[in-house]
């Protein structure tokens, strides 16, 4: 907490919500694994489903522990690993009664080489840019809080109602990476370029109606969160300056679902390294340094930029086609 100058008066609180929430990590990432399992094998009803579920239980245990026991960061941490937790064993007891062909039986765990190969492939250089860009997450919000408390509050109101205008794109990115991997498996990666492009229609339109929400209602979005004044301006004099990245972060979170699901996810890592710590971080220091707090706000959307031009350059100019993956589908396609 003090080495991302969290003010005094919340630390309390944010070590209480560190401590609950790494306690139920398992639950978060067995609801996770679950999903992911049914997305795989062509199932998107079953997450969805998960997911409502997920959220019902999580709102509902916000309103008794905050709203009802004034339990604050404590209560909000222990509802958010309770109704994810749930979901995990609703999950497994559903996998259990329609005979899934996947179980979680103690006896059926086993590791297998060369599948746990394939799987580090793909999966380590996506988890190493998650930890990146996490780590560089928390050095932004870093400077946001050495601007007090006021200033921190408003940055973190801001990145969470960012966070919800990015759930479509995030949602697109996992959508495309499925819908790739099993086009480039059946060998017909024309479909799945189709596919990518259809995807991008897709967010444009979306990612337009987004910029003109946040930019004329920043305001009254924040007071959902927070009645303060001075946090109200914050959040809202950042989100105006952000909110014009969703015109290209929608394409970029649409091209990424692309390369991941082409076996290409080592160049998402590149492109972090490039987007947050060769352009973001250091571009946070300086503005923030010479033009205050909003200063952060242009250095967010201007390294956007960075990360749109990389992977539309890699889709673009036909980089994709160099993985193991897109080159076997692309000759059993000409066979």
């Amino acid at each position: 907490m003090q080495a991302v100058n969290t003010p005094a008066e919340a630390v309390g609180g944010a070590i209480a919500y560190m401590r609950i929430i790494f306690c139920g990590i398992v639950g978060m990432f067995g609801y996770n694994l679950i999903s992911a399992f049914q997305r795989g094998l062509g199932d998107a009803k079953t997450p969805f489903l998960f997911l409502v579920w997920a959220s019902v239980l999580h709102i509902v245990f916000d309103w008794v522990l905050i709203g009802f026991f004034d339990m604050g960061a404590t209560g909000a941490a222990i509802a958010t690993i309770a109704a994810q937790g749930l979901s995990f064993a609703i999950g497994i007891i559903y996998f259990e009664l329609n005979k899934h062909i996947i179980t979680f039986r103690p006896r059926e765990f086993r590791i297998d080489k060369a599948e746990l190969k394939k799987i580090l492939k793909v999966g380590a250089p996506t988890a190493i840019q998650a930890f990146l860009n996490n780590f560089s997450a928390t050095t932004i919000s870093g400077i946001a809080n050495s601007f007090g408390l006021f200033a921190s509050a408003g940055y973190g109101v801001a990145i969470r109602l960012e966070a919800f205008f990015m759930m479509p794109g995030m949602a697109v990115d996992s959508a495309v990476a499925t819908f790739t991997s099993q086009n480039i498996g059946a060998a017909k990666p024309g479909r799945a370029m189709e596919g990518l492009k259809e995807s991008v229609k897709l967010v444009l339109v979306y990612s337009t109606a987004a910029v003109l929400l946040v930019f004329f209602f920043a305001a009254p979005l924040s007071s959902i969160f927070d009645k303060t004044p001075a946090v109200i301006e914050y959040s809202a004099g950042y989100m105006r300056i952000y909110c014009f990245a969703h015109l290209w972060m929608g394409v970029m979170f649409a091209c990424l679902g692309f390369l991941r699901g082409s076996g290409n996810a080592m160049y998402s890592l590149v492109s972090c390294v490039a987007t947050q710590y060769v352009t973001r971080i250091p571009l946070s220091f300086f503005l923030a340094g010479s033009i205050g707090f909003y200063g952060i706000g242009w250095a967010s959307l201007w390294s956007s930029l960075v990360s749109i031009v990389i992977y539309g350059w890699l889709v673009v100019s036909g980089h994709w086609k160099k993985s193991k993956e897109a080159r076997t589908a692309l000759e059993n396609a000409d066979n």
